[in-house]
């Protein structure tokens, strides 16, 4: 729980950050919330999809290792002729 109270914290810090910057730029609250919000939108196909590998596989990894681990064990387990 800790962490994602500290995670939420440093996003909120981080975000005031960018949208003080923009006011201090003399970008309008509107327009820097919306490119704050849309992050994806600049970039390019080839960015896109890098960035897709990297979620699913932080996402998937977990459950790729714990496969892993079972289909071993049962591996191990077998009886031997």
């Amino acid at each position: 729980m800790r962490i994602l109270f500290l995670s939420l914290i440093l996003f909120a810090l981080s975000a005031c950050f960018a949208v003080g910057l923009d006011l201090l730029l003399k970008y309008d609250l509107r327009s820097s919330l919306h490119n704050m919000t849309m992050p994806f939108r600049y970039m390019m196909k080839q960015e896109i999809v890098i960035m897709t590998i990297i979620v699913l596989y932080a996402f998937f990894r977990p459950y790729i290792y714990r496969l892993a681990k079972r289909m071993w064990q049962s591996f191990q387990n077998q009886p031997r002729a």
